[in-house]
This record gives structure tokens, sequence and C-alpha cells, in this order.
């Protein structure tokens, strides 16, 4: 059963692509009726759940002081959702779970849960330390020059290890941060150049910790400025800590998810075998 138009790019695709079919949807479509340029989609159950979710998060302060032991970038395309946990998930090469994949093909430690079988999912959040030393070695999945929000974390994670490339610090903390635990850390704007990206602040972050002069300098005094140190801090994680933390340790704390155990299975042989 043919209906009428319902916009005018309805009506013009039918036209071009099905003309006969348009002269019967133009005798169902009242004469002189405004039809809109496009029909608006109501939102979806999962639409209207989102909306709900992000009225929830409060905004995201700059930082104004607070003592940070911990640096995260995100893209500004995601800082509505800053403090949400990310699962260990993607095989591709990229992908959080393939890095884990080269961890063990190094020798090297995976992130405690990804691999054990008692584990669904483990979900949290990649963090560095706060320091001058990682954001000139930054370790993002995104694109190093798509615009970033820098975010200062002021509680350490509870679990660390070197990183594969470059052996600085990486730390992650499972089941992420509480919103109240983020700042916005606005980036430099000086010597007529505004960071916007990684990338940019890569280079203003070596010039801080390679340049004696006067500019170099006054980047240096940037990071003095927030209280990061040059140097690479994981100490003040130790410290915190003491070490990181094993996934025995927090799946007794409730911070990961155990999977329920099998049922029991009935071994025994049926009649005749």
């Amino acid at each position: 059963m043919n209906m009428p138009f319902v916009s005018q790019a309805q009506r013009r695709y039918m036209h071009a692509k099905e003309p006969e079919l348009a002269e019967e949807y133009e005798s169902k479509t009242p004469k002189g009726k405004k039809l809109p340029e496009r029909v608006q989609k109501a939102p979806s159950p999962m639409d209207l759940a989102w909306a709900y979710l992000l009225k929830q998060v409060p905004p995201l302060p700059d930082w104004s002081g607070e003592d940070l032991a911990a640096l995260r970038w995100i893209p500004q395309r995601r800082t509505s959702t800053y403090h949400q946990a990310r699962p260990i998930i993607g095989e591709k090469l990229g992908q959080p779970l393939q890095f884990e994949y080269q961890m063990r093909q190094h020798g090297r430690e995976a992130l405690p849960g990804v691999f054990d079988p008692r584990i669904e999912t483990v979900s949290g959040t990649w963090v560095s330390p706060a320091d001058a030393m990682a954001l000139a070695n930054p370790d993002i999945t995104s694109r190093y020059s798509e615009p970033h929000t820098l975010l200062g974390i002021t509680e350490s994670p509870q679990y660390w290890r070197p990183n594969l490339l470059h052996g600085y610090p990486e730390g992650f903390q499972y089941g992420g941060y509480k919103p109240e635990q983020f700042v916005n850390i606005p980036l430099p704007n000086m010597f007529g150049e505004r960071v916007r990206t990684p990338a940019q602040m890569q280079d203003f972050a070596l010039d801080a910790l390679q340049s004696h002069d006067a500019e170099g300098e006054q980047k240096a005094d940037w990071f003095a400025d927030l209280g990061m140190q040059p140097e690479i801090r994981a100490t003040r994680w130790e410290a915190e800590r003491g070490k990181p933390a094993t996934i025995d340790e927090l799946v007794e704390r409730g911070l990961v998810g155990v999977l329920p155990p099998l049922p029991p299975t009935d071994v025994r042989r049926p009649p005749g075998f």
C-alpha cells in the first residue's frame, strides 16, 4: 500500500529513482502540504538512557592547586565521558587487548586478570605519572594529532608496570576513578602557540626538559607551577600503594568481578557402559 510523502528528501529521491512509484505517492500526498526537509527520528531508549547518564556526570573542573598523582589524555570528542572506565577488549592491532598479547609475547607481565579464566572482562583507566617526562613520551591509542583534553588525577593507580616500548611507568585503575578525582589541566598557550594535541605537548615537554634558553625555562616553569617534576615519579605510586595490587587482592576487595563457578558435572556412566 502506497503512503504519502513524509519529507522533501524522500520526494526528491523517489522522483529520481522511482518516478512511477513517486507519482502514486504524490496522489496520496495532500496538495499544498508543507513537508519537512527530513524526518527527525525519535530517540531510541538507548539514546534516552545515555542522555540521562551524561546529565548525572558533574562538569569537569579546571585544576586549582590539587596535588596530581597521574595524568590521562582523552580525545576532546570523549570529554563528556571523561570518568568512564574502558574494557580491555579488541584483538586488532592498536586495541587494548592486543597490547596485552604483545606483553606476553615479549615475556612481560600482562595486566592481571585479563587472561584469568575466572574473570570475564577487566575494565579500568590507564594513566601515566604526573610529570614532564610522561608527556614527552605519550602512550595513547587515539591519534597524536587529534585535539585532546589533558586530565589530572588525584589518586595513584592500583597497578603499574614499565611500558613495553619506552620503559616508563604506566598505571591502571581497576574499575576507573570517581568523577571527583579528575581535573582538567588547561593546556599551555605561550610564544604565540596554543597546545591542543599530544603531539604538540610532546614537543613542548621536550623543550622544557632539554632546552636551557629562556623559552625552555618558561616551559619548564609551566610544569613546575602544576607541581609536576621533570623526571618519572612512579616512586610516588610506590609510596602510596606499597606495591602493585595482585589480582587476588583486587578480587577480594570487589574491584574485579569473578564468573560464577560452573555447575558440577555428573561423571557417572549410563547403564551398559
